[in-house]
């Protein structure tokens, strides 16, 4: 347990450096500038100016064009210079002016969001020869990103990716290695010789992924040199590491390249037979049989095409080549290379396919990714790049604030923060008064009631307590956990970079900055309270008015002036010491009296239920 002396006094030091650092940041308008620019001060590379990779040399590496191995007819066919046979459903898909228009526009859409030259890697080699690496460790980093693609957006690709390359290089990836699963967790409970022999390696958390076993597996056969036998050319993952290391002639036919002429032209053989659904578990939730659906009418082909999950996925046998001819095709009447036709597509198809990563090319992404670690670790962005190439390094997930797809884990931490912040501002959320709900406020319980933060109603009802409101005392009880827990948590992250900037700029520049806003804002809440006493609530005031602190804040995560490390005591105890203190103050106040209100109503609620009775 932590000595609550040194979290006492590591608390009074960071506040202090804080102050000194909102001080410095004050006088030199560095936050106004920062947020005009949407770039913080302190990420932008000293020297080497942006972009971080050199573009001087072009985008794409000189490398052979060609078609790679596909199925032994469709080889003999394009060796003898004509076009492969294939099944009916893909012949008369490639004959169609329907796909062949769906295509086209899937380009035309792609070209709107300027997503040419995607998979252009030359800048990302250029840094690797410079850090001196050999022409076969820059491709044993490019199999690894390529690699990690399955069933990742590019985000988490590039970050697992760089991970895996970073066990490889650093010897912590052996021919023997094992991935520790959480399903391999309870397996050696029962048999602690399943991994015998084995060198078991987890990863961390956030680095996993649904396909982690078959991307693990196949990262421990490329760390041991054998690239063509875990990325095969003639099938899909082999064909995205040659676009990724220019050869722009074969396509990677995925999911977007597929379902975007399937489902425009609408042919019901292109149904799948059947769907299953799981949860996060593996469990079944549902079954579906698309196909005789829309065959004994339970659905017609319109309502098909509305759900994309009910088309194939992926191709079959020499459909794979059928498909890559039809973007081939494509790419020659826009005039790009089959690749970047593809890439084009890709995008132009997000809101057929849910796509999750943003319009940017391959490098920038990897740019964007380099910057956000070099925030996190305090490193400078090209320190960051040259680690990730030679292997000493990795590009770390995303951190700050945690999102619906988080693991529960990480949401359970953050709703705790969450309710530590709100109790001891006083900004306590109401889910039943018609308030909004959110993901951090617990749910609502099926009795009606209320339901706390703090516990649960059956507890507070066993100690014959009410189902709608905690007791002071149990309050002051999961407050005073709350505290020792998140001050532990604190204390450790003033020993990160850029702790005393955060601190400085959240706990101080922001309230100062937001501070006539709050003014207001505080004014309508003091209404907000005089008409629920009235019994006419109104909701004129806001948690987190336009450019009030609260706003601020956020802007300051979004455009990196802060690294996104949430530390609610020490900000809390900082707008104490600040006249948006006393606002805060107050803002609980009238927050309190609301509550009080609302506890008055009930009883006479009651009374006259009663009475009518």
């Amino acid at each position: 347990m932590a000595d609550p002396t040194k979290v006492i006094k590591g608390g009074l030091k960071a506040i202090q450096a804080a102050s000194k650092a909102a001080d410095e940041q004050l006088a030199a308008g560095k936050l106004k500038a920062a947020l005009e620019a949407q770039q913080a001060p302190m990420t932008r590379p000293q020297g080497t100016g942006l972009p971080l990779m050199p573009r001087d040399y072009g985008m794409y590496t000189l490398r052979e064009q060609k078609d790679l191995p596909r199925m032994p007819m469709v080889d003999k066919a394009r060796a003898e210079g004509k076009s492969p046979k294939y099944n009916e459903r893909m012949q008369d898909l490639l004959d169609s002016p329907t796909a062949r228009k769906k295509v086209d526009s899937l380009i035309n859409k792609g070209k709107d969001l300027n997503m040419k030259e995607w998979y252009g890697t030359e800048p990302l080699r250029q840094v690797a020869m410079d850090a001196g690496r050999t022409p076969e460790q820059f491709e044993s980093l490019m199999a690894q990103l390529a690699s990690a693609s399955q069933r990742n957006p590019v985000d988490k690709q590039n970050q697992m990716g760089s991970y895996l390359y970073y066990l490889s290089e650093t010897g912590q990836l052996p021919a023997n290695s094992l991935l520790l699963t959480n399903k391999l967790k309870k397996a050696l409970k029962e048999d602690p010789s399943l991994a015998e022999g084995r060198q078991l390696v987890e990863l961390p958390k956030g680095y996993g992924s649904l396909a982690q076993g078959d991307i693990f597996n196949r990262a421990v056969m490329i760390g041991q040199g054998k690239i063509g036998e875990a990325l095969p050319p003639n099938k899909k993952l082999g064909t995205f590491y040659e676009n990724l290391l220019g050869n722009l002639q074969p396509v990677t036919v995925d999911v977007n390249a597929v379902r975007g002429p399937i489902i425009e032209r609408g042919d019901p053989r292109w149904l799948t037979s059947k769907l299953v659904e799981k949860d996060e578990t593996g469990k079944v939730i549902n079954s579906y049989k698309p196909r005789e659906m829309l065959e004994s009418g339970e659905m017609t082909l319109r309502e098909a095409k509305q759900r994309p999950g009910f088309w194939e996925a992926a191709p079959s046998g020499s459909e794979y080549a059928g498909f890559e001819e039809l973007w081939q095709r494509g790419a020659k009447r826009h005039d790009v290379a089959p690749a970047e036709a593809q890439a084009l597509g890709w995008y132009g198809s997000a809101d057929v396919t849910a796509l999750k990563t943003k319009p940017e090319n391959y490098v920038d992404n990897l740019e964007r990714l380099i910057k956000r670690t070099a925030e996190q670790t305090g490193k400078s962005p090209t320190e960051v790049m040259n680690d990730m190439v030679t292997g000493k390094g990795f590009l770390r997930k995303e951190g700050g604030a945690v999102n619906s797809k988080e693991s529960p884990e990480d949401m359970a931490r953050f709703q705790k923060r969450f309710a530590m912040h709100k109790a001891i501002g006083g900004h306590v959320k109401k889910m039943a008064g018609g308030g909004k709900v959110s993901i951090f406020d617990a749910p609502k319980m099926a009795s009606g009631g209320r339901a706390s933060i703090f516990d649960t109603p059956a507890k507070r009802m066993s100690k014959g307590g009410s189902s709608d409101e905690p007791t002071a005392r149990e309050i002051a009880e999961q407050l005073g956990k709350l505290a020792v827990d998140q001050g532990k948590e604190e204390y450790e992250s003033f020993k990160k970079p850029r702790a005393a900037t955060d601190i400085g700029n959240r706990g101080i520049l922001a309230p100062a900055l937001g501070l006539p806003v709050d003014m207001m804002n505080m004014g309508l809440s003091g209404v907000d309270a005089v008409t629920g006493l009235m019994g006419k609530p109104t909701r004129l005031s806001s948690e987190k008015p336009f450019a009030g602190s609260e706003h601020i804040k956020d802007l300051m995560d979004r455009y990196g002036v802060t690294s996104g490390e949430d530390r609610p005591m020490t900000e809390t105890m900082l707008s104490l010491f600040s006249p948006t203190g006393m606002i805060k103050g107050a803002q609980s106040a009238t927050k309190g009296a609301l509550k009080a209100a609302d506890a008055m109503r009930k009883p006479r609620a009651g009374a006259m239920r009663e009475k009518t009775n």
